[in-house]
């Protein structure tokens, strides 16, 4: 490298160190000179200035340049929080990029010691032992520089850490390999083959599933669409309340999502778990949030109608001042469009929602739109029949 490459290397390594006021003219140097021009041999001293808050005094480590970053590693690897020890270990022993909130979900498992993975990273971070890529997600990747990895799986072999680091590198093989250039399709296909390989390793059982569950919660809170992927998981196991926990898993990603065309699955999804657990209220509930989304399609809104139509049927749920309220706003929802976007069934469908809210001229005066639209439409006929034996007055 030359002198103006290492001046560039230095400031960028400065500004994100922040110790741009650490270097003077003769210390940079000296550091050219002693680093013998080898730019990871800078990043790590300079690291160590980060470190110390001040200026270290630079000496010459060994005389060759083979051996001097073997001298650096183990001074600094001796220097390092046994939490950072546990995270350089594991991340040596898989040779891959890895998403920053994966690392942390698995250095937090409740078989872990207690660890500060936020601070163990920075301290990584800062003597260069591990290097970051930003996604276009906007997710922190990270990966151990080749070199560096070498020595941490030399060091792994006599660490006292390597069972607790064999099991978490273990775990993030899950993800599966990837290159740095892998980072720029995001966070999401990485998480997918993560769960995607914890289910086929569980198979569905409770007990092995419990072990899995505080990582794949960890890296839900981090990246909501895992929620998704969980409460899959859940349903398919047969750890007790399982739907329940499902259930619960939707509600998650809810919470913790805007109201976009993507929450529309999540809704109908949500519906189906209450279906199972027989909580009418709460599946007439997300059919009529999923509808006010504004990008659901008015066939889904219409279908909703239908359903909850036959919830009300069957099920006393509509004297519950909730559900009357919740009824209303679907029906005001799907009537908005309904001139433009609905057919006679539509028509049937929303009339009978009025109904239900015993209003019966705002259902007459839908099922007329309705058959003039379609004459011979059998909803809207049988409903106009019915409507007209308990003497509703059309106007």
């Amino acid at each position: 490298m030359s002198e103006s490459e290492f001046d560039q290397l230095c400031q960028e390594t400065a500004i994100t160190l922040g110790i741009q006021t650490l270097l003077t003219t003769e210390y940079r140097r000296d550091l050219y000179r002693e680093s013998d021009g080898h730019p990871y041999v800078v990043k790590i001293l300079l690291g160590e200035v980060a470190k110390a808050g001040r200026p270290q005094k630079i000496e010459r480590i060994v005389a060759g340049r083979e051996e001097i970053l073997d001298a650096l590693f183990e001074r600094t690897f001796v220097g390092l929080s046994p939490a950072a020890k546990h995270v350089f270990l594991t991340l040596s022993g898989w040779r891959s990029t890895v998403p920053e909130l994966a690392i942390e979900a698995v250095m937090l498992r409740p078989s872990n010691e207690r660890l500060d993975v936020e601070a163990a990273l920075s301290e990584l971070k800062r003597c260069s032992f591990v290097e970051m890529t930003l996604s276009p997600d906007r997710n922190v990747f990270l990966s151990v520089p080749l070199v560096a990895a070498i020595f941490g799986k030399r060091k792994l072999t006599v660490s006292p850490m390597k069972v607790a680091v064999e099991a978490s590198t273990e775990i993030l093989r899950y993800l599966g390999a990837a290159q740095k250039t892998d980072t720029q399709r995001g966070v999401g296909p990485r998480i997918s083959s993560m769960f995607t390989n914890i289910a086929k390793k569980v198979g569905g059982r409770s007990e092995a599933l419990a072990e899995y569950l505080p990582i794949m919660e960890f890296v839900a809170q981090g990246y909501p669409p895992a929620w998704l992927l969980l409460a899959r998981l859940l349903e398919e196991s047969d750890i007790e309340n399982n739907i329940e926990r499902a259930k619960d898993a939707v509600g998650r990603y809810l919470e913790s999502t805007s109201r976009t065309k993507e929450q529309i699955f999540a809704w109908q999804k949500r519906a189906g778990y209450c279906h199972l657990k027989q909580d009418w209220q709460g599946e007439i509930h997300s059919l009529v949030e999923m509808s006010h989304l504004p990008e659901t399609s008015f066939n889904d809104i219409s279908s909703a109608a239908n359903r909850i139509n036959s919830l009300l049927r069957f099920h006393q749920v509509l004297d519950l001042y909730e559900v009357k309220v919740l009824v209303r706003k679907l029906a005001e929802t799907m009537g908005s469009r309904i001139d433009n976007e609905g057919d006679a069934t539509d028509c049937s469908r929303l009339a009978w929602l009025y109904l239900r809210l015993d209003e019966r001229v705002m259902a007459a005066r839908l099922i007329d739109h309705g058959l003039s639209q379609d004459p011979g439409n059998e909803y809207c006929s049988k409903l106009k029949e019915k409507l007209q034996q308990q003497g509703t007055i059309y106007v």
